[in-house]
């Protein structure tokens, strides 16, 4: 085995550490370390680094490293190629194309369309003009602080959103070996002592007083407009918007009042099974004796689904002095059915589709509260209309 001194007094030639490490010396005095392995009956010589750059013991390491992949049925030489063209891609890859990429993946995983447009432009808009054409690589915790500080206080729901929207990027980029290190955009890492502490104001959808809803929906009835029966609809069964206007004609079973809105609608992405009051289950038959189409709410006009803005304009145009949008409704039922204080508290969140806050329980509970939620809504409907 070879030692520190001789290693540094032996002359031109090949010698000899152990288990396949050698130090090779040229005419020129220049050292070099390899180190040699056999695969399917051949040999292939590996460099390890020149000395004094990589010491004895440095050099046993590399060598206990690479045998380890042989162990693994690796090729060392291979896997060293493999690195080497992975970092000169990660040179090579900027934050424009890891957006790119990222969204991908992230817009599978958003159920709204409008979402998916929201995700992706708040990051085009703020992101882009300063870290587009750099590689995802090199940015930096200071970049980020850099384009999030000018609206992190005036604008905080949307700074923190970009600081959400482009953790996820970063993650995307490190597990695709593009970045090393930390995730710059974490605000539980540095990221979060550099910016101020912001304010929060919990955002709300205004919404409607329970008690003056019967008013508010003997009007609406009086509406004619595809729009005012989906708004109808949504209210009797306290939906979010987007699961409403998707609906299609199939996921309807009249016989047995009962709507089945797919996973890939909801927003826990999760099949949720929503009971139909008779009011509710006779507007959508009504609804889909006007036409064939498989959507069940259509545009008069384009003959496909309405616009997620569609009951919005309605309550806009329609009802100017009230400030509730379509989504608030669900708070107003959600107001109503814990004043009554005679339902499961579990049963309502079950009716508004909401995700359990502990996961044990919701691991181990296999119903979905249907009976009890069947009686909640045919109540909510006999309240809504009365």
């Amino acid at each position: 085995m070879l030692t520190l001194n001789s290693v540094r007094k032996l002359g031109p030639g090949r010698y000899r550490d152990s288990r396949g490490l050698y130090l090779v010396i040229t005419a020129a005095r220049t050292r070099k370390w390899v180190y040699r392995y056999r695969i399917d009956g051949k040999s292939h010589d590996l460099g390890l680094g020149s000395y004094p750059a990589v010491g004895l013991a440095e050099a046993r390491r590399k060598r206990d490293g690479h045998e380890g992949e042989r162990a693994e049925g690796q090729n060392p030489i291979a896997l060293k190629r493999a690195r080497r063209a992975s970092a000169l891609e990660a040179r090579q890859q900027t934050f424009s194309v890891a957006l790119d990429k990222a969204y991908q993946v992230k817009a599978g995983a958003l159920t709204n369309e409008k979402y998916r447009k929201q995700w992706r432009r708040l990051v085009e808009r703020y992101a882009i003009p300063a870290l587009g054409n750099l590689p995802v690589r090199d940015v930096s915790v200071h970049d980020i602080e850099t384009l999030l500080r000018p609206i992190w206080t005036s604008k905080p729901e949307s700074a923190r959103k970009l600081a959400h929207n482009l953790k996820f990027i970063f993650d995307w980029a490190i597990a695709k070996q593009w970045r090393n290190g930390d995730n710059p955009a974490l605000l539980s890492g540095p990221l979060g002592i550099l910016l101020p502490r912001q304010k929060h104001f919990p955002r709300r959808h205004p919404a409607l007083a329970h008690s003056a809803l019967p008013g508010f929906m003997a009007r609406l009835r009086c509406l004619k407009s595809p729009a005012a029966r989906a708004l109808q609809f949504l209210i009797l069964t306290a939906a979010r918007t987007e699961e409403v206007l998707g609906m299609g004609r199939g996921e309807v079973d009249i016989k047995n009042a009962l709507w089945t809105c797919p996973a890939s609608r909801m927003k826990s992405r999760k099949e949720h099974r929503v009971p139909l009051s008779r009011p509710a289950t006779q507007l959508i038959a009504n609804e889909l004796e006007r036409h064939n189409q498989s959507i069940v709410f259509l545009s008069p006009r384009k003959r496909c689904k309405l616009s997620n803005m569609a009951m919005r304009k309605l309550m806009r145009d329609r009802f100017p002095e009230i400030t509730a949008t379509p989504h608030g409704f669900r708070s107003t039922f959600r107001d109503w059915a814990a004043e009554r204080e005679c339902y499961d508290p579990m049963a309502i969140e079950y009716c508004l589709a909401h995700a359990l806050p502990n996961r044990t329980v919701s691991a181990y509970l296999r119903t979905d509260f249907l009976k009890q939620r069947r009686r909640i809504m045919n109540d909510w409907a006999g309240f809504a209309l009365s």
